[in-house]
């Protein structure tokens, strides 16, 4: 089965929204020529999660759900609730007028919204630049993206989106960062070291950098003394370990106190 997105949504949001947006923008254009699913002024297509990962089965549902996420969180799509049955809480999706204009050709838009969020510097004007030269031959309307940039500047890259993780949602990660955690680390581990340092931040205010490194200089780290076995209740002949408790109990109060 081959599967289709428009690489300049790519470059912009992210390889997993392209997918999701080129399948919503499909249906909801198909639904309005066939006067379907119109609801507070908008047709409407809908799936879950659990569809979309069916239908594109390379995608982990974590994933489809984030990319959903940012769609909506820049303003690409909107999301509703119109099912019968009120106990189905499958969401239903439409696109915005910055994603049709965006596949009406009206590349610009879209482009310039987004370089104005990355303050991307270039010394190129906008008569020096074009990207709406469309291929009317072709009949899925695909953009040439051919563009002929004058500026030797080349534009820097666009940084690796983070997401955030933890029960306060105050731990920043990119896919990438947690993947090599989870690899380093073992996933079990990885989500603990998350919630610790989604708790150390909120009670402290502790800010950084790069979360990923934090964890990787101190979160493990402290994680692993903490499961150390310790005194319990401050007794000594308590100790966890059975051998050592043994020899505690054979020793005098005086040799246990200089142990302290």
């Amino acid at each position: 089965m081959n599967h289709h997105f428009n690489t300049e949504i790519a470059k912009l949001y992210g390889l997993e929204e392209a997918i999701l947006l080129e399948n919503l923008y499909f249906w909801v254009k198909k639904n309005k020529a066939n006067n379907q699913n119109f609801h507070n002024g908008y047709y409407w297509t809908y799936n879950s999660v659990k569809a979309f990962n069916e239908l594109f089965d390379y995608i982990t549902p974590s994933k489809i759900s984030r990319a959903l996420k940012n769609l909506e969180e820049n303003g690409l799509v909107k999301s509703g609730c119109f099912n019968t049955n009120k106990y189905d809480h499958t969401k239903w999706y439409t696109v915005t007028e910055k994603v049709k204009a965006f596949f009406e050709n009206e590349t610009s838009i879209l482009q310039n919204e987004k370089s104005k969020e990355e303050k991307e510097k270039s010394t190129c004007t906008e008569s020096e630049i074009s990207i709406t030269d469309i291929n009317t031959n072709n009949k899925t309307n695909m953009i040439n993206t051919d563009v002929e940039v004058t500026s030797d500047e080349v534009p820097p890259a666009p940084k690796k989106q983070k997401h955030k993780h933890g029960e306060y949602q105050n731990v920043l990660l990119t896919d990438e960062e947690l993947e090599k955690l989870k690899t380093d680390y073992g996933e079990e581990k990885t989500e603990q070291a998350i919630q610790y340092l989604s708790e150390a931040k909120e009670m402290k205010g502790y800010t950084y950098k790069s979360d990923y490194l934090a964890m990787k200089k101190w979160v493990f780290k402290a994680l692993e003394e903490k499961s150390k076995p310790k005194y319990q209740n401050n007794n000594p002949l308590a100790y966890q370990d059975e051998e050592w408790s043994r020899k505690l109990h054979s020793m005098t109060k005086e040799e246990i106190d200089n142990l302290f």
